[in-house]
């Protein structure tokens, strides 16, 4: 047997791990939208805190030769006779991308209640300037109005209840 370079970190430090990872998008147990087995690469790390589910940035042949994957196994046996090269996972990647959408979601909400409650107060506001003295006296109106009058519109005062 000759010295396989591709797999000797593997015989000289024992926190090396071999990790099958997925580049296509798969679930936590490695299937795809169609419950099938995604393909998966055999990579390798020393990085002792990634485990399955975690994405992680690899060695790749494309653009800047970084790519991010999807673990899919960890610690799996390596064959020590694999004569081909096993590229590195270089470490984890950490996103807070799901509190910046969250964060994102919150402003915009705030943003369109306070856009409708502009939009109200407008229409308010003319329809006071426009019918206030129409709707007055109407008996549906006697509850004052639903929203205070911007623009300092003046409100028409509340109908005395017998």
């Amino acid at each position: 047997m000759s010295l396989n370079f591709h797999t000797a970190l593997f015989l000289v430090n024992t926190k090396a791990r071999g990790l099958l990872i997925a580049y296509e998008w798969c679930d936590r147990d490695g299937k795809d939208v169609n419950g099938k087995p995604v393909k998966t690469d055999l990579f390798k790390t020393l990085d002792q805190s990634i485990k399955v589910g975690d994405l992680v940035l690899g060695e790749t042949q494309s653009r800047h030769k970084l790519c991010v994957y999807k673990v899919v196994e960890a610690d799996v046996e390596v064959d020590l006779e694999r004569d081909f090269y096993i590229p590195w996972v270089i470490g984890k990647v950490t996103s807070n991308l799901p509190e910046l959408k969250a964060n994102e979601e919150e402003m915009l909400s705030a943003i369109r209640r306070k856009d409708k409650e502009k939009k109200r107060a407008e229409l308010a506001d003319t329809m006071l300037k426009d019918y206030g003295e129409v709707v007055r006296g109407l008996a549906i109106a006697s509850g004052g109005p639903a929203l205070p009058a911007a623009n300092n519109v003046p409100v028409p005062p509340e109908t005395p209840q017998d």
